[in-house]
């Protein structure tokens, strides 16, 4: 629940870097002894209501949903629940995830950004080989990757061999798809593969095999095969027979020839997304009329994309075909290129800060920091632990052999001084990964690493100080967390908890609860009335329906289908024609089908029990709950809204 919570809030986390907020301090709520600013409501109120025009009704609607809001914050803190150390955790994990886009190289940021649309507008076909090797590794195992990874690109291009066969040969490629693919990859484009991958096949010539390259599988060399123009994207309707196991001849056989004689009604002038909803198998999709999302390439099996993209045009229907899946036939609805940059600079943008391109940001943004703040680093005092760094030093029972110069200074961020002790705590924690054996490099590239850190953390604590949006942002997920933990102690869980409350609440509300008229039904549905009449025949002289699903499907799967069940009209409006008498056999017609219907029970509308619509029952009793605590803390706090402050931002 708590995320879903939340989610309105993230949604403008982007939105809102950099803009300015109305830095009006007017008054506009007294809250006890607190003054509440119109710049602290409008700047919730722009977030929730994007209409150009402002009206006063607006604003009268909106300012009483914020003070609720103002008045359950204001009993979480007079709860404390802001010092428990769940919550003061909880922000803290929220106010790192916040603090993310402030902590980044915005300028490069946006160039990456750039880099990767223009990328997205073509789309590579390459082949690989991989020669596997941790990121930590031992030196020696990564040069013994690095040796063999060389050695088979020098078969290549110095010895002339063929890729692919280089790629399947003994101490080859160790990707386990080789033996299948001979290491091709097919077409790719940005996103779409790691970005280290992805530098290399757009910085290679078609025909031409790539520098080495290291990504966190291994090794890799590629030749890129060609490029073409991205494919955008394609809507498309399907009809699928599931096949089920491939070895297994005879499901094999039925579901290719139930497609082919879905494929006939299609070329006898049936439309395509009745026979999906007829027919298909493919469950999530019939019931539209077999319509796919929109995907791109390489978002489908290979098979079933190609055929969707080489169909030219509209309402084009392509032939049957099989994939892993079972066998289809693809309707093209529509296509799409890539957006322009302005559409899908935001998206893409969200993608590279989460893509190991952000690390290329956060080295810049650290280089800027550098020469913002006044640094002063003191590697000399590193010479203190490189002379205790014996055999110990990798173990945890190592200590520095003179404590008394973990005192010393080994770095300084502007007024804020630290010391080798500072950074031996630092240093031990890392040591439990540590990718080498040799003490001295460890400590260098852990110093470096601990100066980005701190310069980082420096940073990050002056986030309030330096951007207003970021304190905003803060507050609002303080009070949000505030509001969440008091709403689900008094409401959420107590209604659940509750159940006598809950009882109660019930009794007092039955008549909001009721069954509509319901039917007991068993129903065979067919497109043919003479079909129809020859099922009520069969029921009528009582054949037992599997019976009856073989006697009428003898000559086609898609003669007849059946379902029982307890339905209302609601969920199956040709129940409206039927007879209330049991077991009378009906048969009604309804949207081009026929159904035959054999009544088993009706069932009047009544009153339902507690435990039939406990769901939406104690959504209801949650409300209610609400609203009483809601009016509990309009009586216990004094409060005052200024209406003349709020209309103030009035435009109407």
């Amino acid at each position: 629940m708590k995320r879903f919570f939340f989610t309105s809030i993230f949604s403008f986390i982007i939105g809102f870097i950099g803009l300015t907020q109305n830095d009006n301090e007017a008054v506009i709520m007294t809250l006890e002894n607190e003054d509440i600013t119109l710049g602290d409501f409008e700047y919730i109120f722009r977030k929730n209501n994007n209409e150009d025009v402002t009206t006063q009704a607006a604003l009268d609607e909106y300012i009483e949903l914020f003070v609720n809001y103002k008045l359950k914050v204001k009993a979480a803190k007079d709860a404390k629940l802001d010092t428990n150390s769940a919550f003061i955790a909880e922000l803290k994990g929220y106010r790192k995830q916040l603090a993310r886009p402030y902590l980044t190289d915005s300028d490069l940021l946006d160039k990456l950004t750039k880099q990767a649309y223009d990328r997205k507008q073509t789309e590579v076909k390459a082949k690989h080989i991989l020669v596997r090797v941790d990121l930590d590794a031992e030196p020696a195992d990564t040069l013994i990757a690095w040796n063999k990874i060389k050695t088979l690109r020098d078969r290549i291009t110095t010895g002339g061999e063929d890729f692919e066969t280089v790629a399947k040969s003994s101490g080859g490629s160790e990707d386990p798809s080789v033996k299948d693919n001979g290491g091709d990859l097919g077409f790719f484009s940005a996103f779409q593969m790691v970005y280290p991958f992805e530098e290399a096949a757009y910085n290679t010539e078609p025909g031409n095999i790539s520098h080495i390259l290291r990504t966190r599988y291994g090794y890799h060399i590629l030749k890129v095969e060609e490029t073409r123009p991205a494919r955008g994207q394609v809507l498309v309707a399907h009809i699928m027979t599931k096949a089920g196991n491939l070895s297994n001849e005879a499901t094999q056989k039925r579901a290719e020839e139930k497609i082919n004689e879905i494929y006939q009604k299609y070329m006898n002038g049936e439309e395509f997304g009745e026979l999906s909803r007829k027919y298909s198998e493919d469950a999530t999709t019939s019931k539209q009329g077999g319509k796919l999302p929109w995907f791109g390439t390489r978002k489908m099996v290979k098979s079933f994309e190609d055929v969707a993209f080489n169909l030219k045009d509209s309402g084009s229907v392509s032939v049957p075909f099989h994939t892993e899946y079972g066998w289809h036939i693809i309707q093209k609805l529509d296509e799409k290129v890539i957006g322009d940059f302005d559409q899908l600079k935001a998206e893409i943008k969200t993608k590279v800060s989460k893509d190991s391109r952000a690390e290329k940001t956060k080295k810049s943004f650290l280089n800027k920091l550098k020469k913002e703040y006044a640094i002063c680093t003191k590697e000399k005092s590193l010479k203190h632990i490189y002379q205790s760094a014996d055999s110990s030093f990798f173990t945890k029972d190592w200590a520095i052999t003179k404590p008394k110069k973990l005192k010393k200074k080994a770095l300084t961020i502007e007024d804020k001084k630290f010391t080798l002790a500072d950074f031996n705590s630092y240093m031990t924690k890392k040591k439990r990964r540590a990718n080498t054996d040799v003490a001295e490099t460890f400590i260098k590239n852990t110093y470096s690493d601990w100066i980005d850190d701190e310069l980082l953390a420096h940073e990050d604590s002056k986030l309030e100080m330096k951007h207003k949006p970021f304190r905003q942002l803060m507050q609002e997920y303080r009070d949000g967390i505030l509001l969440f933990e008091l709403t689900d102690e008094l409401v959420w869980s107590k209604a659940i908890k509750d159940s006598t409350g809950l009882e109660q609440f019930y009794q007092n509300n039955k008549p909001n609860y009721t069954w509509p008229d319901r039917f007991n039904v068993k129903t065979y549905s067919t497109n043919s009335e003479s079909i129809s009449t020859e099922i009520m025949g069969l029921l009528s002289n009582q054949v037992d329906k599997d019976s009856i699903l073989s006697i009428i499907n003898d000559s086609s799967e898609l003669n007849a289908n059946y379902e029982s069940g307890i339905f209302s009209l609601d969920e199956k409006a040709y129940l409206k024609n039927i007879n209330n008498s049991k077991d009378e056999i009906t048969v009604v017609e309804s949207e081009g089908k026929f159904y035959v219907i054999k009544l088993l029970q009706f069932i009047p509308s009544k009153e339902k029990e507690l435990k039939e619509a406990k769901g939406i029952i104690t959504s209801d009793f949650q409300g209610y709950l609400e609203q009483r605590w809601i009016d509990e803390l309009r009586s216990k706090y004094n409060y005052t809204v200024h209406k003349d402050v709020l209309y103030s931002i009035a435009n109407d």
